[in-house]
């Protein structure tokens, strides 16, 4: 009788406290009443059925005080530490149950408190002591009743501790002793595990695991997490061998639609490459100029894999991000391998890569492309990549620490401004001057003056003195003066020394605490702006530029005053190495002119891209993306590439420093 009121206990108490979630308070149902040979008791157990806890608490421990060594005091001691739970009293909770045990160890009770000792534990958190107290208990434990409630808080502690392989295989254990109506409880604790269980663990399990319920869940999972990894050839042998042995399963239905949509995606055209470009539009020269060096790298390519000659299919996206767009969709239809490009509307054309699941490298310096997704790459020189090199060089090598920026406000130079200034304070340096002027400005004087601590406002009385002045810099650049947008100095009088002004006495000389200047701007534009630094005495620091300085019209505009500025630059056809001579020697052949950075880095993305696809161990669009990102330094005209865990290109940047008519490469 006691063996069946003990379980009896137990079992509602398992259904009232049910698996323990964490900080959840369910309040107990009521327990079997002791026999009614008490009326205190019988008083108590009526306030504990109507859920007055605090009052039955009271009651029961009252009833303890007279009748410490009662029969029923094993009964109101579980009460008491039901009670507790209920009202979140964990530590009285433990008194309880351990008075219990110490003073009625052989009552058929004592069982039923160690378990909920055990949830206790769990439900203040402390999963690593149930997880070292359980075996001991289930060693001990012969009642399969009692076996399945310590197995169910042991493989939630361990669930909780972030051990979810052997919380499965404690689930499974607990299956194995349960009845048909624990069992369901059971599986819905081991169907929730599994989409926490990596596939080491589904595959050390199903090492360990015979019983055919919880196997089958396994094998299935396991073709499901082959499918998030994306190695669809080995789910393809997975989910096969999961229908094969679980024909009547019911998951099989999704394990045979999953199998077709793998076989739908080895289905694409190996060696065609889709290209977009912007061949019409406001932007049409550079996609010109990005076709003719995938042209030639085509044409290599192929003469050299006569076997496995590439295609490649171009669509016009004219700048404009629908037709970016549509061209995409219009290539999976295709069904190509890959896609390079675009240069512009890249964005939206990676969105809509991503989402076919088509890996396509885009040649953009917007922020934030290769972010898309894991089948989004950039193979282009970034503004990170030239801060980082132009500011290693000054700090490590140069030895420099302060540091001014002169910037447009737009973009491209507000992009510029911030990267720098970040990557000097990353490097130890700082910024002690920063500027900013107009797009499209021609006089600098005020940004310059304000830089150096010369600017001050000019009275009325003396602005006809400033519109000589601007009068003057007209005649030296050979333009007519602006009212609202003044000329610019190109070059100073020939009798004045390296360009600077003439001062008066009393007038203070310029505050240069800075060491370099860096200007990202276009050629044209850095070079109206460096004679004006010299006219205003700022000389003797370190030019710093982007890789847009790399052109002849700044030389030729700004030559005295630019000598010895370092640009970062990625190609050069003026390079002497062997790679890069044989480029430009072909596409001088081919195209009867020489090439720039663009023809260079599109003919080097579509390189790796042709050599991609070609290899033997490509089965899926997925096997290029996984290639794309774990591939070796690619040697191209352009530098050694690879690509970084976001998709983003990690170059190796030359630095050049301007030498006479030449941009030298810095060793």
């Amino acid at each position: 009788m006691l063996k069946t009121t003990t379980k009896l206990l137990v079992f509602c108490l398992a259904v009232t406290i049910g698996a323990c979630a964490p900080k959840t308070q369910i309040p107990p149902a009521p327990v079997a009443p002791a026999p009614p040979q008490d009326e205190d008791l019988l008083q108590a157990d009526a306030l504990f059925n109507a859920r007055e806890y605090l009052q039955a608490l009271q009651a029961y421990e009252a009833y303890l005080t007279r009748n410490f060594d009662s029969p029923q005091a094993p009964a109101v001691l579980m009460k008491i530490g039901v009670i507790h739970r209920a009202l979140a009293q964990y530590d009285q909770a433990l008194v309880a149950y351990r008075r219990l045990i110490d003073q009625f160890g052989k009552s058929g009770f004592a069982n039923d408190a160690r378990i909920e000792i055990l949830a206790v534990l769990y439900q203040q958190g402390k999963y690593l002591e149930v997880i070292n107290q359980a075996p001991a208990l289930i060693e001990a434990l012969r009642d399969d009743i009692f076996l399945v409630r310590t197995y169910m808080i042991l493989g939630d502690a361990f669930l909780a501790f972030e051990y979810p392989a052997d919380a499965y295989e404690i689930y499974t254990l607990a299956l194995q002793k349960a009845d048909p109506l624990e069992a369901a409880s059971v599986r819905a604790k081991l169907k929730n595990t599994l989409p926490t269980l990596t596939t080491d663990n589904i595959l050390l399990l199903l090492g360990r695991i015979v019983d055919p319920v919880p196997r089958s869940h396994l094998m299935f999972a396991l073709g499901l997490k082959r499918m998030e990894e994306e190695t669809y050839e080995v789910a393809l042998q997975d989910l096969t061998a999961f229908i094969e042995q679980y024909p009547d399963h019911e998951d099989a239905p999704r394990a045979r639609d999953l199998i077709t949509a793998i076989r739908d995606k080895s289905l694409y055209s190996r060696y065609n490459i889709g290209c977009l470009l912007p061949l019409s539009g406001p932007y049409k020269a550079y996609g010109q100029r990005a076709q003719k060096g995938i042209e030639l790298a085509l044409i290599q390519h192929n003469a050299q894999n006569d076997n496995r000659a590439v295609s490649v299919t171009i669509r016009d996206t004219a700048s404009d991000p629908i037709k970016a767009v549509q061209a995409v969709r219009d290539l999976n239809n295709l069904q190509v391998a890959a896609i390079l490009g675009p240069i512009i509307s890249a964005e939206p054309a990676a969105r809509a890569a991503q989402e076919k699941g088509i890996p396509i490298v885009t040649l953009t310096q917007k922020a934030g492309v290769p972010a898309v997704g894991d089948y989004v790459f950039r193979n282009f020189l970034t503004p990170r990549m030239q801060v980082t090199a132009l500011v290693t060089h000054a700090v490590q090598t140069l030895g420099l620490k302060k540091f001014a920026v002169l910037y447009p406000k737009e973009p491209y130079g507000v992009t510029f401004m911030n990267l720098f200034w970040d990557e000097v304070l990353n490097q130890g340096g700082s910024v002690v001057g920063l500027e900013s002027y107009q797009a499209g400005q021609t006089d600098f004087a005020d940004a310059i003056k304000r830089l150096v601590g010369l600017y001050y406002e000019i009275p009325e009385d003396l602005e006809v003195f400033e519109a000589l002045r601007r009068e003057e810099i007209a005649a030296l650049s050979g333009e007519e003066p602006v009212e609202e947008e003044p000329a610019v100095v190109e070059a100073e009088k020939e009798e004045k020394v390296a360009g600077r002004r003439t001062r008066d006495e009393d007038e203070p000389d310029p505050f240069i605490d800075f060491e370099a200047i860096f200007i990202p701007d276009a050629p044209k534009q850095a070079g109206l702006i460096t004679p004006q630094l010299a006219y205003f005495d700022v000389v003797d620091v370190y030019m710093l530029g982007t890789n847009l300085w790399h052109s002849p019209t700044l030389i030729k505009m700004a030559r005295q005053f630019v000598q010895g500025a370092i640009l970062p630059n990625a190609f050069d056809n003026q390079d002497t190495a062997a790679n890069v001579r044989r480029f430009v020697q072909a596409y001088e052949a081919t195209f009867g002119e020489k090439p720039g950075f663009i023809e260079a880095i599109a003919y080097d993305s579509a390189l790796l891209l042709f050599q991609t696809v070609s290899r033997d161990d490509i089965a899926f669009r997925s096997d290029i993306k996984t290639l794309l990102g774990t591939m070796p330094a690619f040697e191209g005209v352009t530098g050694l590439t690879t690509f970084d865990d976001t998709g983003d290109a990690v170059k190796a940047l030359t630095l050049r420093q301007i030498e006479g008519r030449r941009f030298k490469e810095i060793e």
